[in-house]
């Protein structure tokens, strides 16, 4: 009598990463840098997309650079094989004046583990108030 034996090998699945893409930026002309203004709020959305088999929860997002304060920040539920769009809300302070870019980091969880994307923008950070005439120099 033969009896066929199998020896199946424990393998970890490997996920296909976060996809993010940003959406309705005001970029330079000159540059192609995206501009953003100090010392104003700021909603800056990000489309998240989701190519593995199980949905993706965005636990936390934070900015890393520059100084900002982080006012409001949605965390969606990607489903799978989809994208969802998430909102934040950023208070560029000043001394994020003259700062090369933006990075934010996504923290969200899969299949039970935790993983982090980094998030980077080539950015311009001006002041809104332009200097020139005022009524003082009268």
């Amino acid at each position: 009598m033969i009896v066929p034996v199998t020896m199946y090998k424990p393998e970890k699945m490997v996920w296909k990463p976060l996809l993010w893409q940003f959406i309705g930026l005001d970029l330079e002309r000159k540059t192609g840098r995206a501009k953003f203004f100090i010392q104003r709020v700021i909603s800056l959305e990000l489309k998240l997309q989701n190519s593995n088999a199980t949905e993706i929860r965005v636990l936390r997002a934070s900015v890393l650079s520059p100084d900002t304060d982080l006012k409001d920040c949605s965390r969606p539920i990607v489903p799978a094989v989809g994208e969802a769009v998430m909102t934040l809300d950023c208070y560029f302070r000043k001394a994020a004046l003259g700062q090369p870019r933006l990075d934010i980091e996504i923290v969200y969880e899969m299949a039970g583990g935790t993983h982090t994307a980094l998030v980077s923008l080539e950015s311009v950070f001006k002041s809104a108030v332009k200097s020139g005439f005022s009524l003082k120099d009268l």
